[in-house]
Order: C-alpha cells, then structure tokens, then sequence
C-alpha cells in the first residue's frame, strides 16, 4: 500500500508512521500522507528498477527475474553490500515491484496535482 515502514537497516529508528501514531494517536491519513507514500515508492523503492519493453518475451522476463532473485538472495552478494554499501538493497521483484510501480504511475490526479502545487511552492 506503499505505507512508510520501519527499515531493516535501522531498525531501532521509528517509521514516519509509527511515530505520528505515537505523537497524534491516530494514523496520518489525508492527501499529504498519501502523496508522502507515492514519493517514498517513486524515491525509495523504485530507485532500483528493471524495466523491459512491451512485448518482451515471458520467458526473458522469467529468466531475468530469476536472475536477480538469485544474485539478492546470494550470500555472497549480501556480504559485499553490507561491506560495500553499508546496507542491503530492498527489492520487489514480480508481482509485488509491479504493485509498486503500477501505484506511482497510475497515482491519482489529485496526489499528483497536490505534489505539484507542493514544489512550485517550495521554489519560491
């Protein structure tokens, strides 16, 4: 649903969520959370995306997801990362990283009007 969760990486640290539950009582809710979850999909999750034309195969498609689950599951992928990057990269791979991507592009003209109006305000 695109919620802002607590990272794997600093687990200790509160979610956005969670901490506006804790300081308000209720969970935030209203076009300005929902246009804050469209942007963490789109800067957060999709940072790292694959994409293939119209049209492409299913049997490419299965081989370069397989390919993929098998270097981010790879023991050796993850110790290099954490040496490396200081984490481990989040993916969504399938059905699940099309979820994501379909809830950005496909994010409602009111969000993406509201995230509009946001920047040009934050420019003057």
């Amino acid at each position: 649903e695109g919620d802002v969760e607590t990272s794997a990486d600093v687990p200790e640290l509160p979610s956005f969520t969670q901490l506006y539950k804790k300081l308000y009582g209720t969970a935030p809710s209203g076009i300005k959370y929902e246009a804050l979850k469209v942007a963490n999909i789109s800067s957060g999750n999709l940072q790292r995306q694959m994409l293939v034309p119209p049209g492409t195969p299913e049997e490419a498609i299965a081989a370069l997801r397989k390919g993929v689950e098998g270097v981010v599951e790879d023991p050796k992928f993850i110790a290099d990362a954490k040496k490396t990057m200081k984490f481990v990269p989040v993916t969504a791979i399938g059905k699940k990283g099309e979820q994501l991507f379909r809830k950005v592009v496909d994010a409602p003209p009111e969000i993406i009007d509201f995230i509009n109006k946001f920047i040009a305000e934050a420019r003057k």
